[in-house]
């Protein structure tokens, strides 16, 4: 009875700071599916490489990123994927699977019927002050 007592707090506190907010595009920039399918694809093999020494201490499974700043993670097949530290002032680590988890979110929660073509994208926000942005990107069409 003492364990339920104690979980449950804990379970519902874990849940709320890993809330995060999610805010769909317009059909205008949306992803095509496709392209959304091969860049989770890629991240994957990023995210569950095994892990390694990098004497330049360039790890491909761990992104930064200077305070007030946003960069591109993927452009491929008309898709692009970026991530921003909405920190003012601390710059800011990141799993790349972090990054992976939150575009499947996207993919799920904003799937659209565009033209009668599948589409996805938006905003997904982490109260944590980073967000990740998945869109239709003209310059990543053909990209591999």
């Amino acid at each position: 009875m003492r364990f339920t007592i104690l979980a449950l707090p804990t379970a519902l506190l874990a849940s709320t700071a890993s809330a995060h907010s999610v805010n769909c595009w317009g059909k205008a920039l949306n992803a095509p599916v496709e392209g959304i399918e091969y860049t989770i694809k890629k991240m994957d093999e990023i995210a569950s490489a095994p892990d390694q020494f990098y004497p330049d201490g360039n790890d491909p499974k761990w992104l930064w990123l200077q305070a007030n700043k946003c960069e591109e993670v993927t452009c491929y097949k008309g898709t692009q994927v970026r991530w921003c530290n909405e920190d003012t002032v601390w710059d800011r680590y990141i799993m790349m699977q972090n990054i992976v988890d939150g575009v499947h979110v996207l993919y799920s929660e904003c799937e659209r019927m565009v033209d009668g073509e599948l589409t996805s994208g938006g905003v997904l926000s982490h109260p944590d002050k980073w967000s990740i942005i998945m869109q239709g990107e003209d310059e990543c069409k053909g990209k591999k």
